[in-house]
């Protein structure tokens, strides 16, 4: 199997699938499969032959192209202005034997998704025969035929370059030197052209101011003449009928410009908006800080106390523990003092009764 890594808009108009008219057959297929990436993540595709801007890229009956990640959200926009674009009078492409048989299969399997329809219809395709395959095939071959006939007339109706460009508008005038370009090139029609213009270039910057002035003067002429041209099919209201026939229709300068002006104070109010959010979320995260810090110098402050508190009950503990240690260890020798107080209390008491009961002499 082939596998081609692309980007949309660049190559869109040369597949089949994608290609001119863009707008089509494509837009059918984005309604097919639906528009989100991973539905169109791979679109299978009949026999093409194309060149990228990168490389050759050759697809066969049943191969898969797998698309880039973001290229259809990039390309989008390109199908669609493509699409408003399309003449209507243009020739439509002929539905591919791929596609033919996918609209068959999916009215065959209306139960199906959009994505199961998808895969099941392109692996179907991958195993039918060659013969099954001829209906679809012949089918196509007619079509493209009648396309390619109703094409060569269209264009050569010159309905295509009218619809590229209005054929009634007038023509820019050639500059100095595109002027001088084509006196070269007369005075030498067997160089190529690339070299003509090589030749006409050098020439061109070795001439006098004088020598140009012929050139110059009739340049100017041509532009005022273009520009009055100009004026007048813009006044003739034919460049109006010509953009609005091509959905071109925009808005004046003026309004374009007041547009402008509009978004880009919006954008301004929403800079303003997120930097004044972004501001009141930095206070708040401040804030909270702060408080943060001032609950925590809080609890620290608490903790102190509540330590010296302890230490100061400690030591209150202590001191009380020891005096009473010093009173108990005083009782002994206090009650000991007391006794022997006691004692010779009692001797004298003795002493003095034996002398009161004693005679006298």
């Amino acid at each position: 199997m082939a596998l081609a890594f692309l980007r949309l808009a660049p190559v869109c108009a040369r597949f089949p699938l994608l290609g001119g008219p863009v707008g089509g057959r494509f837009a059918a297929h984005l309604a097919s499969v639906g528009t989100s990436p991973t539905a169109l993540k791979q679109l299978p595709f009949d026999g093409l032959s194309v060149a990228s801007n990168t490389r050759g890229l050759v697809h066969t009956p049943g191969d898969i192209v797998t698309f880039a990640p973001g290229a259809l959200v990039a390309g989008s926009r390109a199908f669609a202005a493509k699409a408003k674009q399309r003449d209507p009078e243009r020739p439509k492409r002929p539905t591919s034997p791929w596609l033919g048989y996918l609209a068959v299969y999916r009215k065959q399997n209306t139960n199906l998704g959009n994505k199961e329809v998808m895969a099941k219809a392109a692996a179907s395709w991958k195993t039918l025969s060659l013969v099954d395959k001829a209906p679809y095939v012949k089918a196509y071959d007619v079509e493209k035929k009648k396309y390619e006939e109703a094409f060569k007339s269209y264009k050569e109706s010159g309905k295509l370059e009218a619809w590229k460009r209005d054929p009634e508008k007038p023509k820019k005038p050639a500059t100095a030197f595109m002027l001088f370009a084509a006196e070269v090139r007369s005075q030498n029609p067997q160089v190529k052209m690339t070299e003509q213009t090589k030749i006409a270039s050098a020439k061109w910057k070795t001439m006098s101011a004088q020598s140009k002035l012929p050139y110059e003067q009739k340049a100017a002429n041509e532009a005022a003449a273009h520009k009055e041209a100009m004026n007048k099919y813009k006044d003739s209201g034919k460049e109006a009928a010509w953009k609005e026939k091509k959905g071109l229709v925009g808005k004046s300068k003026e309004q374009a410009v007041k547009d402008k002006a509009k978004l880009l104070k919006e954008k301004a109010k929403a800079r303003e908006v997120a930097k004044k959010a972004k501001e009141k979320e930095l206070k708040a995260k401040q804030k909270a800080k702060e408080a943060a810090k001032k609950a925590k110098d809080a609890e620290k402050k608490a903790k102190d106390k509540a330590k010296a508190a302890a230490k100061k009950k400690q030591a209150t503990l202590a001191t009380k523990l020891k005096a009473a240690k010093a009173k108990l260890a005083a009782a002994p020798k206090k009650a000991k003092s007391a006794a022997s107080s006691t004692k010779a209390k009692s001797a004298r008491t003795s002493t003095e009764s034996k002398a009161a009961s004693s005679p006298t002499k």
